[in-house]
């Protein structure tokens, strides 16, 4: 059922018939509402979750325009390759920021196993496995990063892959 709702959301991205209903939202609440509902699966997995805020506003707020939903999304599909793949014991720090162009900047570093720096570049395609035997034995359809992408896309966003210094 997932492959199957991966692969028609993609459909809908392709002809451009993916709807958004952007409004006006709190990006941290966002982050934050994910790190709750995944607790669980991190733990299970030995994993520290750290979430970091720097908003120039008291409450740590960062306004930006977006779909609740599809960052839900995002963040659920990241936070989940990351408990999936992420060796035992290690951990995930996300930074939120906002920069002086009214552009929210996250990075999201998580620990060992590292992607090998000629894999980097195709993480984002569809299909893509970076170890087929590995990601069938974890499940995974080779379509969440995919639609990662297209959902930062669709926010006027860019997204990437690099080398983490935590391994």
């Amino acid at each position: 059922n997932a492959l199957v709702n991966d692969l028609h959301e993609l459909s809908l991205t392709d002809l451009g018939a993916l709807v958004y209903k952007k409004e006006q939202i709190n990006i941290t609440e966002i982050l934050e509402q994910v790190f709750d509902m995944h607790q669980q699966f991190a733990k299970k997995q030995k994993l520290r979750l750290t979430l970091r805020i720097d908003s120039v506003h008291p409450d740590n707020e960062i306004l930006m325009l977006g779909d609740p939903n599809r960052l839900q999304q995002l963040f659920g599909n990241l936070l989940q390759n990351t408990c999936r793949y992420t060796d035992p014991g290690g951990e995930l720090q996300v930074y939120v920021k906002e920069n002086g162009n009214n552009n929210v900047i996250i990075e999201w570093f998580d620990s060992a196993p590292g992607v090998k720096a000629k894999d980097l570049s195709q993480l984002f395609d569809r299909l893509y496995r970076v170890d087929s035997s590995r990601n069938r034995s974890k499940g995974g359809s080779g379509l969440g990063l995919t639609i990662c992408q297209n959902i930062v896309q669709a926010h006027e966003g860019t997204i990437f892959a690099s080398d983490s210094p935590l391994g």
